[in-house]
């Protein structure tokens, strides 16, 4: 008994220095033994500050403000009015997933595009809701794990997702993502208790942050936000296409519709375009020197911070845009939104506010093609 209590103690001892260590970092993440005292994570952008609750994994209930407006997230973690329970039986119910641009920052609520999305289905005739579960910063892993411990309680007829910019920044370190998750119930349990352990146990946090760090020895290509980390290619090549497949494979055994778009990123549209034409195999090969190579010139040099930042982000956005045509034509049953070329036609300030944001504009846009999609 005294063993095992010295055990226990020595543990927590150190789990309190590794919940210390992540509570202080910029973004914080909050162990388990705080959350008791404080079961959310404060943080800070330029113009808010957003609760993220880690008892439900989404945005605490409440008013946020911005510079510009206030908006509202209901006790369901959705941005927008609370949902009437009644109209989980009786309404068509969609949910639309995503980072900072499905939540819309920049606009007022009945300008996002998924509010914009519910009045043209109900125009025509439809009696649908769309709940708003756009979270800032969070990648298609986040929304794979959330997809899986929601779509029961709230049964929608189809989801959306709108995501790729957060997940070539913050998933392309993690480890190799397995194309047999849903498929395999140990293997979505495993799944499920390593997402639980990183969010919530700090010593395996910072245990699993060295282990990834040891294996990028082998990447050799370094992430463009912080170049001690480097980028794990594989993802772009499987790992994003197996996490699509398994939430198709996972969705479709609930009957629920899987709508994927392709996102907008405006940095240099003729580069753009130009990398677009390419296959997959072709951008992946500029991926991997994106950080010395000049895409204007098509040579390899040295290039400034901004550009290596330009580049990553042209690059990476194209691969997994072009992925979702690969997804799409071994499961016919999925709609792919493709509006890129129609943004193509307007300058990126009539669209957007910084090349990814969407204004009005923008919004009706994305609104419209998962529209004419359904």
């Amino acid at each position: 008994s005294i063993n095992i209590i010295l055990t226990f103690v020595t543990l927590l001892f150190i789990e309190l220095i590794f919940g210390i260590f992540f509570i202080t970092r910029p973004n914080p993440s909050i162990s388990l033994i705080f959350k008791p005292f404080t079961s959310y994570e404060k943080i800070n952008f330029l113009s808010r500050i957003e609760h993220f609750d880690y008892e439900t994994n989404k945005y605490k209930p409440g008013l946020y403000k911005t510079e510009n407006f206030e908006y509202q997230i209901n006790r369901d973690g959705f941005r927008g009015p609370e949902i009437n329970q009644n109209d989980l039986k009786t309404k068509c119910i969609g949910i639309a997933y995503g980072g900072s641009t499905t939540l819309g920052l920049e606009s007022i609520y009945e300008k996002t595009y998924p509010k914009l999305l519910e009045n043209l289905l109900n125009k025509s005739g439809k009696n649908c809701r769309i709940l708003n579960a756009g979270v800032s910063g969070k990648s298609l892993k986040y929304i794979f794990n959330r997809i899986i411990n929601e779509v029961d309680k709230f049964n929608p007829e189809f989801i959306t997702i709108y995501n790729n910019r957060n997940s070539a920044v913050y998933d392309a370190t993690t480890e190799k993502i397995k194309s047999d998750i849903i498929n395999d119930s140990l293997n979505l349990r495993l799944f499920k208790i390593r997402f639980f352990l990183e969010n919530n146990i700090m010593t395996y946090k910072f245990m699993k942050k060295i282990f990834l760090k040891l294996n990028e020895r082998e990447y050799g290509t370094p992430h463009p936000l912080d170049p001690r980390r480097k980028i794990n290619i594989d993802y772009f090549e499987n790992g994003y296409l197996n996490l699509l497949e398994q939430i198709y494979n996972f969705v479709e055994t609930k009957k629920i519709k899987l709508v994927i778009i392709k996102q907008i990123f405006y940095v240099d549209p003729i580069i753009q375009k130009r990398i677009s034409l390419n296959n997959i195999s072709k951008n992946i090969e500029l991926l991997e020197k994106y950080h010395k190579f000049d895409l204007e010139k098509n040579v390899i040099k040295e290039i400034s911070e901004l550009q290596k930042i330009e580049n990553y982000s042209m690059i990476t956005n194209i691969i997994l845009n072009q992925q979702l045509d690969r997804i799409k034509k071994k499961y016919s049953n999925i709609i792919i939104v493709d509006k890129i070329n129609d943004f193509y036609k307007y300058k990126s300030s009539q669209m957007t506010y910084d090349g990814l944001h969407l204004k009005e504009k923008g919004n009706i846009k994305i609104a419209q093609g998962v529209y004419e999609a359904l």
